[in-house]
């Protein structure tokens, strides 16, 4: 006999109540199991999931499925009238005999159980999670065959595994409603950076998945680090601290020949993102011939270009020789002109690296390559130095694993003691509770002991990033003095790449024989104005707006699209020069600023008047 339905009951009533069920059914309580079989007709193998309970819960108010009763509780909450009556499921046609199968069942109540999740669809109808902005793992495993068919040697696909650290702290400290704020905000994140690059899955719990047609694993861990990064940098309404994300790459056919090696590559690149100190992005192709339940970071650091195994793999080191490239390119009309300056002066010191680089800390697109060179503070370190702590730290994080897995069954073992004690017989009472006792002993002890690691690791954390800075500023002034290289952007980030893995030297002689993307715009205009200026000895009282204008209309057609650019622009490019002149630049640094100005003056939003103006300024020619 069905309970009646009561009048002030709404979803996270009903939600709770499952929640109460779901909770009593795995602490072994014998009336939730009693409630729950004589609700579900049905043997369940193993424990039951909250789906299994939820639907218990509609049926004991005399409905079928858990949507239909969602649907008559919010159409009573609207007062639209649309009262649906309950699907008999005992005294009316069964929806499936005692001796029915779970899978049977579920097939059964596929169209009743699942349509409430597939309401949400994607712009292409793929079925999108009931929570986040992301497809369902059942949308993965439907889209990577067909994905993988159209991939080859030259059309690769790569697989992200993302997971967030430390998740399971922030819903015990601040309960799952902030969970699933930082999960959303993350996810959201994720599918910005990601979604027109291919497609963003929910693989389950707080673990999220991407699929990167035509992506090499070069390429798509560049793009994982912009995520990184991106995730690092999250601020959220109800938790006070950074979330970060650990990160494991794969690629097929480079590092897996199917499909199910490709998840399984992903998923071991992700563990040893974690093992390495969590917070970062792992390559999978770094395990192909290691086993890959091996720390990866037992390598020698500093690399032997004729001896022994390359530290960086080639196409890794091309995606961030590429990733360097396109971020100095950007920047390089706020940093080059200080970097030349370092150059030309043989007293500068590891500081005016730092000076050089906070304007790449400010820029919007910074995907965090730059962290190294502007990060607050130093610590006098060498290779070896980074390398004893490096290993230092992964030795540490397993431990952390190992301590937190002990405190999670230690947790799950004292609910067991305390639920036992609820209904133990006045005989076994004592001896339950001297045990409950003791277990809940231990479980603070093993929680105190996994406080104390984690502060050690964050300490640990911290000096390392110190040294990485350390050495990635000093053999960046290293490079810069020696002067036997052009500073430029590319010379740049051939000798930066590598970094702190490697020597600059060695980082050079890599990446000087890698091809390179077409120059970001940025870089172009600046070229453009350089040449427009040239080596002017005369000298100018008023902003020589005149000289511009002659010498971008002689410039040659060929020169492309930055050309065509400045002529569209004509009056930034005008207005960036008069400024140029009010702040009293040196003449080398006048390219550098006008193009700063010009490039911050034509990129930002203009409204309706600036825009008329600068319609009317357009050079033709």
């Amino acid at each position: 006999m069905t309970r009646e339905l009561p009048a002030h009951a709404n979803l996270e009533h009903l939600r709770k109540q499952a929640k109460r069920l779901l909770r009593d059914l795995r602490a072994g309580k014998p009336a939730a199991a009693t409630e729950f079989h004589s609700l579900v007709p049905i043997a369940f193998p193993g424990r039951p999931k909250l789906a299994d309970v939820q639907r218990a819960v509609a049926r004991e108010y005399g409905f079928d499925s858990w949507p239909r009763m969602k649907k008559h509780v919010e159409s009573v909450a609207r007062g639209s009238g649309v009262m649906e009556a309950p699907v008999p499921t005992s005294n009316g046609k069964a929806l499936a005999e005692p001796s029915s199968t779970v899978e049977e069942v579920r097939r059964k109540e596929e169209d009743l159980f699942i349509p409430d999740h597939l309401e949400r669809k994607g712009a292409d109808g793929g079925e999108l999670d009931d929570r986040l902005p992301l497809y369902r793992k059942r949308q993965f495993d439907s889209d990577i065959p067909t994905l993988l068919g159209k991939s080859s040697e030259h059309a690769p696909l790569s697989l992200l595994f993302l997971d967030l650290d430390h998740f399971k702290q922030v819903n015990d400290r601040y309960g799952h409603p902030v969970g699933d704020e930082v999960l959303l905000e993350v996810a959201s994140t994720l599918k910005a950076i990601c979604a027109a690059k291919g497609h963003c899955y929910r693989w389950g719990g707080e673990e999220l998945a991407v699929l990167l047609p035509n992506y090499a694993s070069g390429e798509a861990a560049s793009l994982a680090e912009r995520v990184r990064h991106g995730v690092s940098k999250l601020e959220f309404q109800n938790y006070p601290h950074n979330v970060t994300i650990s990160v494991g790459v794969a690629c097929h056919p480079e590092t897996s020949p199917t499909a199910e090696r490709l998840v399984k590559d992903a998923d071991n690149a992700m563990y040893q993102a974690k093992q390495n100190g969590r917070n970062q992005v792992f390559n999978a192709i770094s395990l192909k011939h290691a086993d890959s339940r091996r720390p990866a970071r037992t390598r020698t650091l500093t690399e032997k270009p004729t001896l022994g195994r390359r530290t960086i793999p080639d196409n890794f080191l091309l995606g961030a020789r590429n990733a360097w490239a396109a971020l100095l390119e950007e920047s390089w009309p706020e940093i080059g002109s200080s970097l030349l300056c370092i150059r030309d002066r043989p007293s500068s010191t590891i500081e005016d690296v730092k000076k050089t680089f906070e304007p790449v800390k400010r820029n919007p697109h910074n995907p965090g390559l730059a962290a190294g060179f502007y990060h607050e503070s130093a610590e006098t370190a060498t290779a070896a130095d980074i390398r004893m702590n490096r290993e230092k730290l992964g030795k540490l994080q397993a431990q952390i694993h190992h301590t937190q897995a002990k405190h999670d069954e230690l947790e799950r073992s004292s609910r067991e003691a305390e639920a036992a004690l609820t209904g133990a017989s006045p005989g076994d009472e004592q001896t339950i509770r001297e045990e409950a006792t003791r277990r809940l002993k231990c479980l603070h002890q093993v929680g105190d002991d996994l406080i104390k690691l984690q502060s050690e690791g964050d300490v640990l954390d911290k000096q390392l990033r110190d040294q990485e800075a350390f050495v990635s500023r000093s053999e960046l002034l290293d490079f810069l003095l020696c002067e036997k290289y052009a500073v430029t952007p590319r010379n740049l980030a051939n000798a930066v790449a590598g970094l702190p893995s490697m020597k600059w030297r060695q980082s050079v002689s890599r990446c000087s024989t890698m091809p390179f993307n077409e120059p970001y715009l940025h870089y172009r205009v600046f070229e453009t104005i350089s040449k427009i200026w040239g080596d002017q000895s005369q000298e100018f009282e008023d902003p020589p707006v005149r000289l511009f204008r002659t010498k971008l209309l002689k410039l040659s057609k060929k020169a492309g699209y930055a050309r065509q650019f400045l002529c569209d622009n004509w009056n930034d490019l005008r207005l960036a020069i008069e400024e140029c002149w009010k702040s009293k630049q040196s003449r080398e640094s006048i390219p550098f600023v006008v193009t700063s100005v010009f490039m911050r003056n034509a990129t930002k939003q203009k409204n309706p008047v600036e825009r008329i103006l600068a319609e009317r300024e357009k050079l033709e020619g």
